[in-house]
């Protein structure tokens, strides 16, 4: 890996890509939409954020399954390889899902000469890895990036949480660049696929017939929430529950034990676009970008990081979508917004046939009742 370093005007851009979630061949608008943000945008590193393969695909069926995965994988890398654009990747739950090991699947992003991304052996998971950011001589890391690998779906239900061998080498990296930062802290950002459970501290309980309400499940069933717009960049967008572990393996406790990590950011729930502090570590979520995927309409997009070299820690981020590269007069495809429709969880699903089997039943009652007048 080529190290990474401040531009010369003191500036580093990092663009976050999450959930592109497809197959071969990879939908045209998903590739425009990546091409229009790195051309707008100008990353110095493109950080994909999980499921970029959608692997309960049945093109991933059978004996082809390889071939098939990598093609994906090529055909969503060519924006970012042709500009030459240096990039890293964490793994999802849909990663997971493929009928092909993580470890063959980062094989084929390594084939590329900008990617960053790595394994470290010993660590739970696959892709865990950390890519410290230089000044621009090289000679002194100014700010480092944790990618984490937060697993797939739990053997019964749900998602399984970290290992605490994950955190552990998460707080032994910390210390270790520490010692080479003459005793001071590393500021640091954490991106992972599946976020953190204190992402709910963001939110209001709020009762179910609240406007905009989105219902919770799991642990948190028969809740309902609202964002706290008190906490919450103003431009933030709410459509979805957080589908997180049932188990908080303690990241963002041990994140928050000594200052050095700023900020902790995923995707993995489509419908959301919103960054907030809890505490001193500010949350945020990458909405998704892919087209054959549900998703939040023209709020599809990315999420920008913008640093500054004489003062790392407190850098900036914003979204950028599909309503900012295309505007309101762009259309999105009949098939995209029936997908943007469809349930995000199993009992949001429930929920949904319940109320279509209501009205089955009440609209079949009518009819009996006119014809028997």
């Amino acid at each position: 890996m080529n190290q990474l370093k401040f531009n010369a005007d003191g500036n580093f851009k990092i663009m976050q890509i999450s959930d592109i979630q497809d197959s071969c061949d990879v939908s045209s608008h998903t590739i425009d939409l990546i091409s229009a943000a790195l051309d707008r945008e100008k990353p110095d590193l493109v950080v994909f954020s999980g499921d970029m393969v959608k692997g309960y695909s049945l093109k991933f069926i059978g004996g082809k399954a390889e071939g098939a995965i990598k093609k994906t994988i090529s055909q969503f890398l060519e924006p970012v390889i042709s500009r030459k654009i240096p990039f890293t990747v964490a793994f999802g739950n849909h990663d997971l899902q493929a009928p092909l090991p993580l470890q063959k699947q980062l094989a084929f992003y390594q084939e590329s000469e900008y990617c960053c991304a790595y394994d470290t052996p010993g660590v739970e998971g696959c892709g865990n890895h950390n890519i410290p950011i230089y000044s621009s001589d090289g000679k002194n890391i100014l700010f480092n990036l944790y990618v984490i690998d937060s697993h797939g779906s739990a053997k019964v239900t749900g998602y399984t949480a970290l290992d605490p061998n994950q955190i552990k080498w998460y707080q032994d990296k910390r210390d270790e660049l520490k010692e080479q930062n003459s005793g001071k802290f590393v500021p640091s950002v954490i991106f992972q696929h599946i976020p953190v459970e204190q992402v709910f501290q963001l939110y209001s309980e709020v009762p179910k017939k609240t406007k905009n309400a989105v219902p919770g499940y799991r642990k948190y069933k028969n809740k309902f929430y609202i964002l706290n717009d008190k906490l919450v960049n103003k431009d933030a967008f709410f459509g979805e529950s957080p589908a997180i572990p049932d188990e908080d393996a303690g990241l963002f406790d041990a994140a928050a034990e000594n200052g050095d990590v700023k900020g902790i950011y995923f995707g993995h729930d489509h419908k959301n676009g919103f960054s907030g502090k809890v505490g001193n570590i500010e949350l945020g979520y990458c909405p998704g970008c892919g087209y054959t995927t549900y998703g939040p309409g023209k709020n599809r997009g990315f999420r920008i990081f913008e640093f500054k070299a004489d003062d790392p820690e407190n850098y900036k981020t914003r979204l950028v979508t599909h309503r900012d590269l295309f505007g309101e007069d762009s259309h999105l495809s009949f098939m995209t917004k029936v997908t943007d429709h469809t349930p995000t969880s199993v009992a949001a699903g429930f929920s949904l046939g319940i109320k279509i089997l209501a009205g089955i039943v009440v609209i079949t009652a009518f009819i009996i009742y006119l014809r028997n007048r």
